[in-house]
């Protein structure tokens, strides 16, 4: 009988199965999270798992509900897919696709003529892609889905050091992160012609996403003085991607500047001009891994934190990611929360800015401390009928 090994992170199952098995019944018989909405039927195409070698070749409901680019990385539905010798499947998270809000140029759909780019952020919970336009920058559309590297940990440091410990689980890192760049693109739901249209994509990240990313040596980057093996640009990266990308695009990663501050925050230094500056300028990312970058017009310093997820609405009880009714501000006045939610509708939850700007304002009420500790002799709870036990 063949052998099945489900993965799901660090925690792998083993079992046995009869060829021509649903793959969906194995991985459900061994306890392990497989989300199947349409309980196994194959109509809602969500069940994906991370195809290792065993599996029948996909049928035609799988090449429906799948695209080119999840086909490529290896993408199957747990539903559909059958045993056909020892298998290895790597279950993800649920996906999570996140709004993205910004000012957007509709001129691609006018002037077909213009190249477009794809800008893609790799960060450590989030992935973020944009569509723009190559002749000056403007964004025509983005989206974002969760890393699935989430499985091996929400911090960098946990993935890195279960990388480094054991080579198949860095080389599952690595798919991982192929596949959660290609969700992103996907959730754009670009047509064909818009992605033919793609000549370059830019790719950053920090630098344990972008040595993940690359399969590179993890030694350097988890003792002190924490720096990279390599901070140079990659002009080709085309291999790591082969099938998500049209053959015509070219694939960069830019150079890291060092420490864990990787190339997204030298994106983020060239698009608010630090280099031309003559006055002082910050600039804070509070991502899971988070940055800070100062300049007095002169020189530049740039420091990172492992901030945790928090601040993109992961492990705390009321946090959401960026979807319609999350909440991106918080406003008390007179004892009434007043909100902004994404889509405007009505709030399900907290973003991260949203958890900053709610933070802001109960300790503009002193609801709260400095330190952070709720104030039971507020008057506002009594107000709020709540008493001193909550």
């Amino acid at each position: 009988m063949p052998k099945v090994k489900i993965v799901y992170g660090e925690e792998t199952r083993q079992t046995e199965a009869e060829k021509g098995d649903l793959l969906g019944d194995i991985v459900v018989n061994t306890g392990l999270p497989l989300e199947q909405p349409c309980a196994g039927r194959g109509t809602c195409g969500l069940c994906k798992v991370i195809d290792e070698g065993g599996l029948s070749p996909p049928d035609e409901i799988e090449r429906e509900h799948l695209t080119p680019g999840e086909l490529a990385v290896g993408n199957r539905l747990a539903c559909r897919a059958r045993i056909a010798g020892d298998t290895t499947a790597i279950l993800t998270p649920v996906v999570v696709y996140s709004n993205k809000i910004f000012r957007a140029s509709s001129r691609f759909k006018r002037e077909k003529d213009v190249p477009l780019g794809l800008a893609i952020d790799l960060g450590t919970t989030t992935v973020a892609a944009y569509l723009t336009m190559l002749d000056n920058g403007e964004v025509c559309a983005g989206a974002a889905s969760l890393n699935q590297q989430s499985v091996y940990g929400a911090d960098v440091i946990s993935r890195l050091a279960i990388a480094a410990k054991n080579e198949i689980h860095k080389d599952r890192l690595h798919r991982l992160a192929v596949a959660s760049i290609n969700q992103s693109i996907d959730a754009l739901k670009l047509s064909k012609s818009i992605r033919e249209r793609v000549t370059k994509a830019t790719i950053v990240g920090n630098p344990a996403m972008h040595h993940l990313l690359n399969k590179l040596p993890l030694n350097t980057l988890m003792v002190v003085p924490f720096q990279p093996f390599k901070k140079d640009t990659i002009e080709d990266a085309y291999k790591l991607f082969k099938g998500i990308f049209p053959p015509s695009t070219k694939i960069v990663l830019p150079p890291l500047i060092g420490g864990f501050v990787g190339s997204d925050a030298l994106a983020c230094l060239a698009y608010f001009g630090f280099d031309e500056t003559t006055s002082p300028i910050a600039a804070i990312d509070l991502g899971t891994n988070g940055e800070v970058l100062v300049s007095d017009g002169k020189t530049i310093l740039a420091a990172s934190t492992a901030a945790g997820p928090a601040f993109e609405g992961v492990n705390i009880s009321c946090g959401i990611r960026a979807i319609d009714g999350a909440i991106t501000s918080s406003l008390i006045d007179g004892g009434d929360f007043s909100f902004e939610t994404i889509g405007g509708v009505p709030p399900i939850g907290l973003t991260g800015s949203g958890l900053i700007s709610t933070i802001h304002e109960l300790l503009k009420v002193n609801l709260i401390n400095k330190s952070g500790r709720i104030n039971n002799n507020s008057p506002l709870f009594k107000k709020w009928g709540i008493n001193d036990d909550g």
